[in-house]
């Protein structure tokens, strides 16, 4: 998939919403979830990973801000913006996903 149509796709990301997203490299490292547990207490003290299990089919996993669910070094769950594993999981969400379009019907 070409770089536009995932930055396109990523302005409609709910989870970025986060004040994590504006800036998430402004950093010398990604946080890793299996190393630290929670963010460094400047970027809010908070957890870099949170279990949640796969939903069953038909199924949605709620929205988190600042978190994207999905796979990752640590299983399936929340992973925080300011974790690699948050935006490999998103990657690969927006991949997989259509590009909305809009049509028209003339009669």
């Amino acid at each position: 998939m070409p770089s536009k149509d995932i930055h396109q796709k990523m302005q409609l990301v709910p989870e970025l919403r986060s004040r994590h997203a504006r800036h998430p490299l402004n950093r010398s490292h990604w946080i890793h979830p299996t190393k630290e547990a929670r963010t460094p207490k400047a970027d809010g003290d908070e957890a870099t990973f949170i279990a949640y299990p796969k939903p069953q089919k038909g199924q949605t996993v709620p929205v988190k801000e600042g978190y994207v669910w999905g796979p990752g070094s640590k299983g399936f769950g929340y992973y925080h913006l300011l974790t690699k594993d948050s935006y490999v999981a998103l990657a690969a969400r927006l991949a997989n996903e259509t590009t909305p379009t809009i049509s028209c019907c003339f009669g």
